[in-house]
């Protein structure tokens, strides 16, 4: 499955009709609105089985004669919600996740009692900027968003959201800070999101988001640049192990069970606790705590001394058993690189209604293959950039789907220029350039 943000106008599916999309079996993709505007609305929709390097035709069909059902938002207090996959609870009072089981195996994924729970919107001030600078952290202040209310649940097809707003001392006026979890319904996974209205603020401060996590004998692996390296231990010797950038992901993993966090709004994050002021050579993530850590003005060098404004900061997270770095990559470009989606009026053209519903323009890509970049060489061929992402070596065999003529395969640098070894065969964890012609 996956989620696809799609706009359409109005003048297609018009506001307040009650309306299916469906596939040309007439299975019917889960819809949601989520953003509205006077000429048109933003969805999301879930959709199934799209075929690699390909597309799936979907159809809107009108109901005018059914009544169209708003979400409704329930206001009443929620300590509890739950889908296939987990069953979570909230903390009413600071607006935190307490308890986060997975129903395939019982497992409680939270630390228990820990300083700052789950989602908690951390802001720290520090007395001066100096102390950074002099390799210390003895001078600062935590606090926790105040005034939390509960604004309510709101139960759609896509996700299960859960709202508060709260007051932060970096906030501009009351109820600055907003707060959602979206549990989705048909996979296992959990979303939170942030909304605040920021002070223009130039006094040394920052705000961390703690995710304290808990799994046994779990060590923090990060996605790098074509790879990963295990926090704190795969580093280059002397970088920074207080915290890190991710490229796309990071994910929690003992061999039997991953946890995979994804943001692209926000990819600083520090590992094992809040290790700011900790300047320790060598050191190992402390835990499997994970904090986000969207914002800070502590450096004084290429970078504004204030961030004001409106700010909207994802966080994403995905679990499963026993899964590895294949899993993680896919995951993580299916959220960071969505699906490009159109929406075409019913009256098309003579060629468009030809077409098969669905289909894939090429075929052959393994599932170890990570297509990273597809780019135009000329009008025969294409410079396809490809990461292996299992281990295990990749021979490709590519065709071209739509007359199912093979395509030439040859090795190239970066640039698409052919190199002396043509043979289009990619080693373990390697990355490589490859042309295809046709």
């Amino acid at each position: 499955d996956a989620v696809v943000k799609v706009y359409i106008d109005h003048q297609i599916l018009p506001r307040f009709t009650s309306f299916t999309i469906e596939d040309e079996h007439g299975n019917i993709a889960q819809a949601q609105a989520v953003e509205y505007h006077s000429d048109g609305t933003y969805w999301l929709i879930q959709v199934k089985d799209v075929p690699a390097f390909g597309y799936k035709r979907y159809f809107i069909r009108l109901h005018p004669e059914k009544s169209f059902i708003s979400p409704i938002l329930e206001r009443k207090a929620i300590q509890t919600i739950e889908n296939q996959y987990y069953v979570l609870a909230f903390d009413t009072l600071s607006g935190s996740l307490i308890s986060w089981k997975d129903k395939r195996n019982g497992l409680e994924l939270l630390a228990e009692n820990p300083n700052w729970k789950f989602g908690q919107f951390v802001h720290e001030k520090l007395d001066n900027r100096e102390q950074l600078e002099a390799f210390t952290l003895n001078n600062f202040t935590r606090e926790a968003a105040s005034r939390l209310v509960f604004e309510g649940m709101e139960q759609s097809p896509v996700y299960t959201a859960i709202r508060y707003k709260a007051d932060t001392e970096t906030g501009f006026g009351e109820k600055s800070l907003g707060i959602e979890y979206r549990l989705y319904k048909a996979m296992p996974k959990l979303e939170v999101v942030y909304t605040l209205n920021k002070k223009l603020i130039t006094e040394p401060e920052a705000i961390y988001i703690a995710f304290p996590f808990q799994l046994k004998d779990a060590q923090h692996i990060i996605e790098v640049p074509g790879g990963e390296m295990r926090a704190g231990i795969d580093q280059i010797k002397g970088s920074s192990n207080d915290w890190n950038t991710i490229q796309n992901y990071t994910r929690l993993t003992n061999g039997e069970y991953q946890i995979t966090s994804i943001s692209g709004d926000a990819p600083l994050f520090q590992f094992g606790g809040i290790n700011t002021g900790r300047y320790k050579a060598g050191a190992t993530p402390a835990s499997s705590q994970l904090f986000g850590w969207p914002m800070n003005n502590y450096w004084t060098t290429n970078f504004n001394a204030d961030q004001h404004g409106g700010h909207s900061i994802f966080y994403q997270f995905i679990t499963g058993a026993g899964e590895g770095m294949k899993e993680a990559v896919r995951q993580s470009r299916d959220i960071r690189i969505p699906m490009l989606t159109r929406v075409l009026p019913a009256a098309g053209s003579q060629s468009l209604k030809n077409q098969a519903n669905e289909g894939s323009f090429i075929e052959g890509f393994p599932e170890n293959a990570c297509l990273i970049s597809a780019i135009p060489l000329n009008q025969r061929a294409l410079l396809f950039q490809i990461r292996e992402i299992e281990g295990k070596e990749v021979k490709l065999n590519l065709k071209n789907a739509l007359n199912g003529k093979t395509l030439k395969l040859y090795r190239t640098d970066a640039n698409g220029n052919s190199r002396s070894d043509s043979n289009p065969v990619i080693k373990p964890f390697e990355t490589a350039f490859i042309k295809a012609e046709w």
